[in-house]
């Protein structure tokens, strides 16, 4: 269950991301090469904890968009050659929407001054996935705020995928993400 309270996002879980997103764009338009490398290894889960520098919500936003592009589906009709030609396509297709993604996001921030470097891992899709195919990445987003079935994360991993610019906007103004649990 989600319910909307002074513009933050308020979850039914043990554990809860409270999203305040700013509609303010950033005070500095030009960042002089500041340079991000992002892993998505952020775990994203019980905290305690506040994800606010821009390096942060950008992993976050990242963990989230790959975890919404991951391709789930099993293919339970098709022998086990086939399904080893359909994983790799899906995987190729996935590869290139995925590097897409990634590209927008480096060509848009560029604009602003930062240069955004994604870890080669991301790029790749893991070869030990047997029913799944899923770009190798560590990140991981607790159930509730899980972007699949419109979870809590989903609006930042929609801007992820498809509003480059809105990404920047919520990386670089004074958005942030509050982390915590029922136990605090």
């Amino acid at each position: 269950m989600k319910t909307i309270r002074n513009s933050v996002f308020e979850t039914n879980s043990s554990s809860m991301h409270s999203f305040s997103i700013s509609n303010k764009t950033p005070a500095i338009t030009q960042y002089n090469n500041l340079q991000l490398l992002i892993c998505a290894d952020g775990e994203y889960g019980w905290g305690p904890g506040t994800v606010g520098s821009p390096g942060e919500k950008l992993d976050y936003a990242i963990v989230a968009m790959l975890i919404l592009c991951e391709d789930r589906t099993e293919e339970d009709e098709a022998n086990e050659n086939q399904k080893q030609v359909i994983r790799f396509t899906k995987g190729e297709k996935l590869k290139q929407r995925v590097k897409k993604y990634y590209d927008n996001i480096i060509d848009t921030f560029a604009k602003h001054g930062v240069l955004v470097e994604f870890d080669k891992k991301l790029y790749e899709i893991d070869p030990d996935t047997r029913w799944s195919i899923q770009i190798m990445h560590d990140g991981y987003i607790d159930h509730q705020s899980d972007p699949r079935e419109n979870g809590d994360s989903y609006q930042i991993a929609d801007w992820t995928m498809n509003d480059p610019e809105s990404l920047f906007n919520y990386c670089f103004n004074d958005s942030y993400i509050e982390l915590d649990n029922d136990n605090h």
